[in-house]
């Protein structure tokens, strides 16, 4: 198991290759590996992103930002 945390300045469910995972500003468990990260609603910036998760831990997950 794999974990990001996802920032936004509202909170937004996170998709994860298109599947509702959480939410944004919290920790998720992802599997290890490359996947497309999306929010739920309005348009932000970047529209996506293509992440590899690898090496994380709860405590220290990768931060993906969106604005």
């Amino acid at each position: 198991m794999e974990y990001i945390y996802v920032e936004f300045p509202e909170k937004r469910i996170v998709l994860v290759d298109g599947l509702a995972s959480g939410n944004t500003n919290d920790t998720i468990g992802v599997q290890r590996g490359t996947h497309t990260i999306t929010l739920s609603g309005a348009p932000t910036t970047p529209p996506s992103q293509v992440v590899t998760v690898i090496d994380t831990s709860f405590p220290n997950p990768m931060r993906i930002v969106f604005n």
